[in-house]
């Protein structure tokens, strides 16, 4: 079944050696098909994750929400579920653990996320539950800030600084 699929995935990521960071989307979050609860599918898809070293969570996202500071190269990562509990969503928390906890750091932050929240750069996407706070957030540390993000499948970047459209760069790639 899907679980076997997604254990087979995570093993041959392991196998190569190299910590690898997952941000869940649309087609990760099996909410179509209904094979499985959303809950079982965050525990495959992030079971990896807990065993690398330095990784802070959000406490409220089941542990699809994250951060890790890479020093030597002056980055935070920051890993956002925008599938939260059902599509297109931030959990009510996440804007709040960005503001207290994940965006506190004067590191370069890469942002990674299968949608922005700033929904005009979203191809064929409703606008994501709860990203209010998660944009207001975001805009105090948009000049150090870059998105990568997905969901669109197709390479584009935004970068204009203008804050209703794209207040930091934005890159989607597939």
């Amino acid at each position: 079944g899907r679980l076997e699929i997604e254990d087979y995935m995570n093993n041959r990521m392991l196998d190569l050696g190299k910590p690898y960071y997952r941000a869940i989307g649309n087609h990760d979050t099996n909410v179509y098909a209904s094979l499985i609860d959303i809950r079982t599918m965050y525990r495959a898809y992030c079971s990896h994750i807990p065993f690398y070293p330095g990784i802070n969570y959000n406490p409220d996202s089941e542990g699809t929400e994250y951060y890790k500071d890479f020093g030597k190269y002056g980055i935070r990562l920051i890993v956002l579920n925008t599938m939260y509990g059902d599509l297109f969503r931030f959990s009510e928390s996440t804007g709040k653990w960005l503001k207290t906890d994940a965006l506190n750091t004067d590191k370069l932050i890469l942002l990674c996320e299968h949608l922005s929240p700033v929904h005009t750069m979203n191809m064929n996407a409703k606008p994501l539950e709860n990203r209010e706070e998660v944009i207001d957030a975001l805009k105090g540390v948009k000049d150090r800030l870059i998105q990568i993000c997905g969901h669109s499948h197709c390479d584009y970047s935004f970068s204009d600084g203008d804050d209703n459209y794209s207040p930091w760069l934005t890159v989607f790639t597939t």
